[in-house]
């Protein structure tokens, strides 16, 4: 919307200091609460709610959760009418219970029907996963096993891995609603695996926003909830790009990725995990090296030792490098005889990469063997 100095007191945005930064409209299932009190523990300063609710059929049953998106686009043009910047459809089960692509259809109703960006629960977690490179998932729900299969399909035809799934066999929104804290937290535990990327708590009508922080701390990996997911993604769609504490990695790191911004961080994460991991593993060596040592002069004698290897592994690295940037200055020169003209040839463009691929390796181990002169000297210092 472009502001003019003529329009200025035209628009019914700009009669209210409610929402001056982000107005975010929802839609929800009838007889939740958790939806409108999460919105606002998340929400920055100057983000107001603008909200109504799917009436829900007095059947409680899992057949009955198919058709709990039947009102939802008529739903959708009221609270157009409060001119959100974005409407979020807050249901997990209610945009994932007919199958991959139906919550693409419900976000296309909706915007036809609204003029405004829309979103879904189902959409925004599996946002969420890939912002938080999520690709094998642990996942718990309030939910009958039917429904659990159905969820876990949607997911795996949407390209994710569901480890391992738990559910409580609920379906009755009163009761569900009042599930303490701690059962979540337990819950969310017990689904946990090694080899799962994170934990997701499904289902927008649970109060599961408090315990994120503490399964994230405890698990040690990302933690997703349903409605924390809708609104980061309400939230990114509109504009709000702020840091929000206290309810785990996915609000503390707000802004969407690309998806070579993605590949870097996995990279990244990878990275430090092999770090960790030979950092134990060369304490674990330092321990048993300094056992075998009787006297201050076999320490000093080893330390000797072990530098003298060390410069001369950077001795032999600094060499390396200066022979492979020349290699790489004469490449250069061949590859500038092509220039304006035809391409290079495949074999000239090859080399080009591969030896800067093999620069790139040995700058990384000379690094390494610098870095390892302080950790010699710490090792034996001990």
């Amino acid at each position: 919307m472009e502001l003019r100095r003529a329009d200025l007191g035209k628009h019914p945005l700009w009669h209210s200091n409610q929402g001056w930064r982000a107005r975010i409209g929802i839609v929800y299932p009838g007889a939740g609460f958790h939806h409108i009190g999460d919105f606002h523990k998340l929400a920055p300063k100057g983000v107001a709610v603008g909200a109504a609710a799917v009436p829900r059929h007095k059947d409680e049953s899992a057949e009955a959760m198919m058709h709990l998106d039947e009102k939802v686009v008529e739903t959708a043009k009221i609270v157009a009418g409060s001119h959100p910047d974005v409407i979020g459809w807050i249901c997990t089960a209610g945009s994932f219970m007919k199958g991959k692509g139906h919550d693409e259809r419900l976000v296309k109703e909706m915007e036809a029907a609204t003029g405004i960006p829309c979103t879904t629960t189902s959409t925004a977690m599996m946002a969420a996963f890939r912002q938080l490179g999520i690709k094998k998932l642990s996942m718990c729900t309030p939910y009958p096993n039917p429904v659990n299969d159905i969820e876990k399909k949607f997911l795996e035809d949407n390209g994710f891995k569901v480890l391992k799934c738990e559910g409580l066999d609920l379906v009755d929104n009163n009761i569900l609603a009042h599930l303490p804290p701690s059962v979540l937290y337990r819950l969310a535990k017990a689904v946990d695996t090694p080899d799962s990327d994170g934990v997701f708590i499904s289902c927008t009508g649970i109060d599961a926003l408090d315990v994120i922080e503490a399964l994230e701390q405890d698990l040690g990996k990302p933690v997703v909830t349903s409605n924390q997911a809708a609104f980061w993604m309400c939230f990114k769609m509109a504009g709000v790009g702020e840091s929000i504490p206290g309810y785990g990695r996915l609000m503390r790191e707000p802004r969407y990725r690309t998806a070579e911004e993605r590949v870097a961080k996995e990279a990244e994460d990878k990275k430090k995990r092999e770090q960790a991991t030979a950092d134990r593993e060369q304490a674990r060596r330092n321990r048993a090296l300094l056992a075998t040592y009787t006297s201050e002069n076999d320490i000093e004698e080893a330390r000797k030792r072990a530098l003298v290897e060390n410069h001369q592994a950077v001795k032999d690295g600094t060499r390396r490098i200066e022979e492979i940037k020349k290699r790489q200055a004469q490449l250069a020169s061949e590859l500038e005889f092509y220039k304006g003209k035809n391409a290079a040839p495949a074999k000239l463009q090859n080399d080009v990469r591969s030896v800067q691929v093999d620069l790139d390796a040995q700058q990384n181990l000379l690094e390494v063997k610098k870095k390892e002169v302080d950790s010699i000297n710490a090792k034996y210092d001990e």
